[in-house]
């Protein structure tokens, strides 16, 4: 065999060792995961899932046994508590605060085993208050493992009791103050609510599920 024929022998074999390490060596890139693929950790997004969600969808805006009454944003002022929804057939205490139930007197608000947190069932329910007034608004300790209330233009709050200072508003005619909110429950019932304004307190019961007695 001449030289000619050996050379070009020569550079077919190495054409085809060539290319068949360029196959392999693509194989092999191409099962590897690149740099940041597989230096940055997998994270599951149920991880970061809040706690109260998991009970609920709801994630509450603030809770604590004992919290300041948010004044900021009421969702309505009027002159009177009439005109908002508060009369004398609503549980209350009239010229301080009203309850804005579904119905009057005895009439007992419909059950509402809808959203929940915390296992308590939210009884969506307004609070109508005098504006300018201080007081405070508590659950009765003999119901605070079933009962929690909350009010505020800001989310969901949960507390068994709420302070409330002098709360205003800008807007004209606002001598009555409106927030959203209402009563987080275990179970229906004609629950209590103990309202102290200075040193005097009363209580005030409203029909949830249930009449009152």
């Amino acid at each position: 065999m001449g030289t000619k024929d050996k050379n070009q022998k020569f550079y077919t074999v190495l054409a085809f060792a060539t290319a068949a390490a360029l196959i392999t060596l693509s194989a092999c890139t191409a099962s590897q995961p690149s740099p940041n693929e597989s230096d940055v950790p997998v994270q599951s997004s149920a991880s970061h899932t809040p706690v109260a969600s998991l009970d609920s969808g709801i994630i509450p805006h603030a809770t604590g046994d004992s919290l300041e009454f948010e004044c900021a944003n009421p969702i309505a002022v009027g002159p009177t508590a009439t005109g908002l929804g508060g009369s004398d057939g609503k549980p209350g205490v009239p010229d301080l605060l009203f309850i804005a139930t579904a119905g009057t007197g005895a009439d007992a608000t419909p059950w509402s085993d809808g959203a929940t947190a915390e296992g308590l069932h939210f009884q969506k329910m307004g609070l109508i208050m005098k504006a300018g007034t201080a007081f405070t608004i508590s659950v009765p300790l003999e119901m605070r493992n079933s009962m929690k209330i909350g009010w505020s233009n800001s989310g969901y709050t949960i507390a068994n009791k709420l302070t409330v200072s002098d709360c205003t508003s800008n807007q004209d005619n606002a001598d009555w103050l409106v927030y959203p909110g209402g009563f987080w429950l275990k179970e229906p019932g004609c629950i209590s609510l103990v309202v102290t304004k200075g040193q005097t307190s009363q209580t005030i019961h409203i029909p949830i599920g249930k009449t009152c007695p």
